[in-house]
């Protein structure tokens, strides 16, 4: 039997950091690296393969994480010329949002009709990682024919072998702590918040995922202007990069190896949460925006908004709050999985054992 040809993903683990870093191979952000390597490592490899050119492939894999975006109109514009020139079937995996309010320009909403279409109309899906982006579709098209919220496919890196979460540690300045923040999206109290955690607790670590941030590390190579905060370790200079208390891993394996070293972990980067999660470490999103919000919501990830906080939060109620509410993840996980297994399988793209969720109940699509 011939195999499945899918044109798309692919294994980014296999590519060694150096060279993900100098070629920006996770689109300026690792966060990409977890998302798609989480599609990866689900596909049922005996009866696929992967092809080098949309021409020569079955599915057509878009794996476009915040893509329904001001910033990537002419990407949405550019892809929907491709699906229509080639025909093939495109299923769309994990997509979002970045902020509802952009759809106030008309040819943003242009641009996402047109490429709906170009999918709908060729037998493909689109998977919307939220409700948020999967009530803005729907309403945008009139009709939810194609749309399926399937949540984001970073959370099911491991299948249905999710790391249960460590032992709650008594709260202490000694905890090992993650802290991941966002340099172009954070307010000013946040970052002082962020300086807080560095200097009150020796053992806390600022985990970064932007490639100018990686580039700093590798080669001490400059950070633009726009993009450095005083507070933030953006500069060589500054005191926890001089500290070595810095890490960035566009590896998906070390990246969660890493996190599974911590006690708890906070931050405003969703993956960067994502990752401590999937390492069974008690974590707390601060929600910066409504992709954020969207993802956690759909995965009962502990979250709150940045507005909630001040530089003089305390960090042990933040703790208790993250500890508390991360079994809502596991409750709703199984049936989570199924409903993004459901989804591929229902395209044509067959997944692994790791993957098939013994509980059959739930996740209906």
């Amino acid at each position: 039997m011939d195999k499945i040809k899918l044109y798309g993903i692919r294994n980014i683990d296999e590519i060694n950091d150096e060279y993900q870093i100098k070629n920006n191979t996770f689109g300026n952000n690792v966060g990409n690296s977890l998302f798609r390597m989480a599609v990866y490592r689900t596909v049922d490899w005996s009866k696929c393969e992967i092809v080098k050119s949309i021409e020569d492939t079955d599915v057509f894999c878009l794996l476009l994480a915040n893509s329904f975006a001001q910033y990537f109109k002419e990407g949405l514009q550019n892809f929907t010329k491709k699906i229509v020139d080639y025909n093939k079937k495109t299923v769309v995996i994990g997509v979002g949002i970045q902020n509802t309010k952009e759809f106030a320009d008309e040819t943003l909403v242009s641009a996402l009709k047109e490429f709906v279409k170009a999918i709908i109309s060729r037998d493909g899906s689109i998977g919307v990682r939220g409700s948020i982006t999967y009530n803005l579709v729907c309403d945008i098209m009139g009709s939810s024919q194609g749309i399926y919220n399937i949540g984001c496919p970073s959370m099911r890196y491991f299948g249905n072998e999710l790391p249960m979460q460590k032992k709650r540690k008594i709260f202490s300045d000694q905890l090992k702590i993650a802290v991941n923040f966002t340099p172009y999206g954070d307010t000013d109290e946040l970052t002082l918040f962020y300086d807080n955690i560095w200097r009150s607790f020796p053992n806390s670590f600022a985990i970064m995922q932007d490639q100018c941030e990686a580039l700093l590390l590798l080669e001490d190579r400059d950070i633009p202007d726009y993009r450095v905060r005083e507070m933030l370790p953006s500069y060589k200079q500054h005191f926890m990069i001089r500290q070595n208390r810095c890490r960035i891993h566009p590896n998906t394996r070390r990246w969660i190896e890493t996190m599974s070293t911590f006690d708890f972990c906070i931050g405003s980067r969703i993956h960067g949460c994502v990752a401590a999660i999937l390492a069974g470490v008690p974590t707390l999103l601060i929600a910066i925006d409504e992709r954020q919000v969207e993802i956690a919501k759909f995965n009962r990830i502990p979250y709150i908004r940045q507005g909630m906080v001040s530089r003089n939060t305390s960090m042990s109620a933040l703790y208790e709050f993250a500890c508390e509410n991360m079994g809502e993840i596991y409750e709703n996980y199984d049936k989570n999985l199924k409903i993004y297994t459901d989804f591929l399988q229902l395209n044509g793209i067959p997944v692994n054992d790791l993957y098939k969720n013994n509980n059959d109940e739930g996740g209906t699509l």
